[in-house]
């Protein structure tokens, strides 16, 4: 016959499950954190060398409007992720706590989110193409240099934040979903998406 297990094991798995669910939301914020640097400074890299240089290279126009939309659909992604794991690992609401608007569930926002990781993507191989894998032209000055060793950079964590997310991230929140629980308001649902052409 099968033992159930006593008190202090299940307080344990509980305790454990919790400070693994801690870790992963942390280390998610500190990546966020990390990316939310990088793409202003490499936003305003990018107006710079267009405002000076952009009659000599004409595709920075395009990469400068591909990023923009880049930057801004990766925010508003960023800020989503870490609104669903906080709705996702939180542990303190009061049986009594008034619920929130629902309009999904955790199914359908993990498929959001993937979604708008496959834009991300799609995004960052535009750019890719437009620098020609960011390789400065061979008369390229040192901020020219710069910017693509800085955009290479933030290629490689984007890519490297998504395959976290898909390996590590989305499989735990998952576990954690429970089958009858929607999600909350996490922001307003958006007409256009963020990472395509206005």
């Amino acid at each position: 016959m099968h033992k159930a297990p006593d008190s202090t094991t299940f307080s344990r798995s509980v305790s454990e499950a919790s400070e693994r669910n801690h870790l992963i939301a942390t280390l998610l914020a500190a990546d966020h954190h990390l990316l939310l640097c990088e793409l202003p400074q490499i936003a305003e890299l990018i107006s710079m060398m267009v405002r000076t240089q952009g009659y000599l290279y004409p595709d920075l126009w395009r990469v400068r409007e591909v990023f923009g939309r880049f930057k801004e659909g990766m925010e508003g992604h960023m800020r989503r992720e870490e609104e669903f794991l906080r709705m996702l690992y939180s542990q303190e609401r009061p049986a009594t706590h008034p619920p929130r608007m629902f309009y999904g569930t955790s199914s359908d926002m993990l498929q959001s989110l993937e979604q708008e990781h496959r834009l991300a993507e799609e995004a960052l191989a535009e750019i890719s193409e437009l620098t020609q894998g960011y390789r400065p032209p061979a008369d390229a000055g040192a901020r020219y240099k710069v910017l693509m060793q800085d955009m290479a950079d933030l290629d490689k964590h984007v890519r490297q934040h998504i395959a976290a997310q898909r390996s590590i991230f989305a499989p735990q929140a998952i576990v954690n979903a429970s089958p009858k629980r929607g999600l909350g308001n996490i922001g307003e649902p958006r007409q256009k998406d963020e990472y395509t052409a206005r």
